[in-house]
C-alpha cells in the first residue's frame, strides 16, 4: 500500500511541474518590446510628415475664434502672406492647402484645410504674383535635386488662427515659407482689431521662429 501511496504522489507532482510555466518562455515573452518602425525624418512644410508611427494620434486642430469672421481670416492670412512674399523676387507662389502643426508648421495638417478661395484673394490684393493652391509634391522638384519650389518660386504653409489674452481681440498665426531644402524660415505673427486699419486688422508684431538659411 504504502508503494502504491509513493507512485500516486510522483505522478501527482509529475503533474504539475507539466501544467506550470515553461522555463524562460512566458517571461521572454513578456520582455520583449515591441517594435515601432519609423521613416527617416526631414523637415519639411506641413502635410508632409515622413514619420510613422503605428497607433500615434493626430494633432488636435485650434479652433479659430468666435470672433474671427470668415472675411477676418481670409484678411488675416492675406497678411501673413504678403509679409512673407514681400522681399521675394518670386512672382508664382504656392499655398498648401492644408493648414500645418507645431511651431514649424511640418505637423500633419491633413483633416484642417486652408480653404479654396485664399489663392483668388491674394491675386486682388497683390497683382505683381500669381497664387495656387497646391499640395508639397506637386509644388517642389525632386528632393534629391534640392527640392526647389517649381517655377523659381516659394511654398507657404499657414497654421491656425489662435485667441491671445481673454478681452484683448488678439490673435497669433504661424506662417512659414519654403523655397528648397535648407533655404526656409518660420514666423509668428500677432495681430489685433483695429477700425482705423484698411482691412480691419492692424498687425502687432512679427517674430522669427526659426530659419534653416
Amino acid at each position: 500500500m504504502a508503494a502504491v501511496r509513493l507512485l500516486a504522489l510522483g505522478l501527482l507532482l509529475s503533474a504539475c511541474d507539466m501544467s506550470g510555466p515553461q522555463s524562460g518562455s512566458s517571461e521572454a515573452a513578456r520582455s520583449t518590446p515591441t517594435l515601432v518602425e519609423t521613416a527617416p525624418t526631414i523637415n519639411l512644410p506641413g502635410a508632409l510628415i515622413t514619420e510613422v508611427v503605428s497607433g500615434a494620434g493626430q494633432p488636435t486642430p485650434v479652433a479659430t475664434p468666435a470672433f474671427v469672421s470668415e472675411d477676418d481670416r481670409e484678411t488675416i492670412y492675406g497678411l501673413v502672406v504678403l509679409n512673407l512674399v514681400k522681399a521675394e523676387p518670386a512672382t508664382t507662389v504656392y499655398l498648401n492647402p492644408f493648414l500645418g502643426q507645431g511651431e514649424r508648421l511640418d505637423e500633419s495638417g491633413l483633416t484642417n484645410p486652408l480653404g479654396e478661395t485664399l489663392s483668388s484673394y491674394m491675386d486682388s490684393v497683390d497683382g505683381e504674383r500669381q497664387y495656387f493652391i497646391s499640395e508639397f509634391s506637386d509644388a517642389v522638384g525632386p528632393l534629391e535635386d534640392g527640392g526647389k519650389v517649381k517655377d523659381s518660386g516659394v511654398f507657404i504653409t499657414l497654421g491656425e488662427i489662435a485667441s491671445g489674452p481673454a478681452g484683448t481681440g488678439i490673435v497669433a498665426v504661424r506662417g512659414s515659407i519654403f523655397r528648397g531644402i535648407g533655404d526656409a524660415g518660420g514666423n509668428l505673427y500677432r495681430f489685433q482689431p483695429d477700425a482705423t486699419a484698411p482691412d480691419g486688422w492692424k498687425l502687432l508684431d512679427v517674430q522669427q521662429e526659426w530659419s534653416d538659411n
